[in-house]
């Protein structure tokens, strides 16, 4: 009796790049970043931080929620 050892190590390998495939797609959820999580206080409706890469803007909404950022 000959063995197919391709068959039987090619279908292993799909089974590991399949449950590598899904834990990949879960480790992506969408947060909801507020002035907090930036330790801003009071109303902030736009920051400038300056970093080593370049300027970053936020700008924030009315609540205090942020709405939009740009690497200048």
């Amino acid at each position: 009796m000959v063995k197919n050892y391709f068959r039987d190590y090619f279908s292993s390998f799909q089974l590991v790049v399949m449950i590598l495939v899904v834990m990949s797609l879960n480790g992506q959820e969408p947060r909801v970043f507020n002035t907090s999580d930036f330790q801003l206080l009071g109303k902030v409706k736009r920051c400038l931080v300056i970093t080593d890469y370049g300027k970053e803007s936020f700008e924030f909404d009315p609540e205090g929620v942020l709405t939009k950022v740009t690497t200048l």
